[in-house]
């Protein structure tokens, strides 16, 4: 049993896809289905009864244009993303129909009685690294870097100072593997 509310919430991002779908189509930019839409696709024949939102993915090089053309995207569909922290703290960015519950008869009327946001999460392909040295560096950049985000993040759920040596020490790896020095 998939209660109507669902069935409405996914006809919603149906239409949040047709934005993206149509920008794609525009520029030439490749998406592909991703996780639970993937899933779904295969295993259900559709959506997973119980999934409530589509995950798409663009190769880096389609992310990018995607980003610095979403503002073609229409009904006032935008993008939250990494840059946008009051809206995200995630690594994904988001295409969203509203950025709060609407009730007027034209949203209802365009979002199929869905008056919750819809929206579509769009994850970026990085190619893999070429050999074994490459990918450790990546590796603990990748750690280095979710180490720093982890701190802040941690620091202002609980507004605490930061663990300053703690930021210093994995800057500092950050600084060895990409031959930087961050202030």
């Amino acid at each position: 049993y998939v209660p109507s509310l669902m069935k409405r919430a996914w006809a919603a991002q149906l239409e949040v896809l047709d934005g993206i779908q149509k920008i794609c189509r525009k520029y030439n930019i490749q998406y592909f289905a991703e996780w639970g839409t993937l899933l779904g696709a295969v295993r259900h024949g559709g959506m997973i009864p119980w999934d409530d939102d589509f995950d798409i993915c663009m190769k880096s090089e389609d992310y990018n244009r995607f980003i610095a053309v979403a503002d073609e995207l229409p009904n006032g569909s935008f993008v939250t993303d990494y840059r946008s922290r009051e809206t995200t703290d995630n690594m994904v960015a988001r295409v969203e129909n509203s950025n709060l519950v609407v009730v007027s008869k034209d949203t209802l009327e365009n979002y199929h009685g869905f008056p919750y946001i819809a929206g579509i999460d769009i994850f970026r392909l990085d190619p893999l690294p070429a050999n074994r040295e490459e990918e450790e560096q990546f590796r603990q950049l990748s750690l280095g870097i979710g180490g720093v985000i982890g701190m802040i993040d941690e620091a202002e759920d609980e507004k605490q100072a930061l663990e300053q040596d703690e930021v210093k020490r994995y800057i500092g790896k950050i600084e060895k593997i990409c031959g930087v020095t961050i202030d």
